[in-house]
């Protein structure tokens, strides 16, 4: 089965998202062969990480939530919420697949919160644009919950129209880009040493590399290790009031079983790709 996983980082926690990037990864490692996508999305300036995108293959529900919630970001309080679902894959590839390459261009996710009737279900006509596109549906896989993609896109307007605007409760565009260890552009083979060093961290092969197609493996110098993701439906967990962990739990603008949301738009866009220290730090 694969899943969607969608953690909305909380204000002003971008100094612990960043204390906690090793420990982030290599909770991330272990879902290595199971992972289609993944990513942040980003504010604005395209520098600032506000939430995290997963999309993965795992046994079942309860190991969805599992990887959601035992996900090092999530335990410490950096997200303040998180949406899982069950996912279809439509376009039958992973990330690594894409024709478009890790950079160039602006890439968007696009999620669509489904009401009444099903939308979209066929992928649309220009495949080669998008990065991913699938259903949302329930844990029993028999209810259309709504659809997400993964785009790359002239602008945030031209990334929505990729849904069908009326056959939704509402749709969200936020900016998005590749994630993972990898600064490299390319995992064309698989060749895969034991063990790499990029920015003085040690990156060991501990996957099955025959699970997993050679396209998805950087070439010798440009070592990549890419994590999962996965999906299920908002849940929220007891804790004492008031405590970090506890806020994090606490669903903002989005509510248990529901597909409605209050939450502000990331629609903003830039054409200068960015450089910063901070945006080669917060790939999920």
């Amino acid at each position: 089965m694969d899943f969607f996983c969608y953690h909305r980082d909380r204000p002003g926690s971008m100094t612990l998202r960043d204390e906690l990037l090793e420990d982030h990864w290599s909770y991330m490692d272990r879902y290595q062969a199971e992972m289609i996508a993944r990513g942040p999305t980003l504010a604005a300036d395209r520098d600032t990480a506000t939430g995290s995108v997963h999309i993965l293959a795992l046994p079942g529900p309860a190991a969805a939530r599992a990887f959601a919630f035992d996900e090092p970001n999530y335990q410490a309080g950096v997200y303040r919420d998180v949406l899982l679902r069950r996912w279809r894959n439509l376009l039958e590839r992973t990330m690594w697949d894409f024709p478009g390459g890790r950079n160039g261009g602006d890439r968007y996710l696009v999620l669509g919160l489904g009401e009444g009737q099903e939308a979209d279900l066929a992928v649309p006509p220009d495949r080669d644009e998008l990065i991913a596109y699938g259903l949302l549906l329930s844990d029993d896989g028999a209810t259309w919950l709504g659809t997400a993609a993964l785009i790359r896109a002239q602008d945030p307007d031209a990334a929505r129209a990729i849904l069908t605007a009326d056959r939704y409760a509402g749709i969200e565009v936020h900016n998005w880009q590749f994630g993972g260890r990898s600064l490299a552009s390319s995992r064309s083979t698989s060749v895969w040493p034991s063990c790499w060093t990029i920015s003085s961290i040690p990156l060991s092969a501990e996957d099955d590399r025959s699970r997993v197609s050679a396209s998805r493996y950087a070439a010798v110098h440009m070592a990549a290790i890419h994590p999962p993701a996965q999906r299920t439906s908002w849940m929220r967990t007891r804790l004492p009031a008031g405590s970090r962990k506890a806020q994090s739990r606490m669903p903002y603008g989005w509510s248990t079983g529901s597909w409605t949301t209050s939450a502000s738009l990331a629609c903003s866009c830039s054409k200068v790709p960015s450089r910063s220290l901070v945006a080669s730090r917060i790939q999920p």
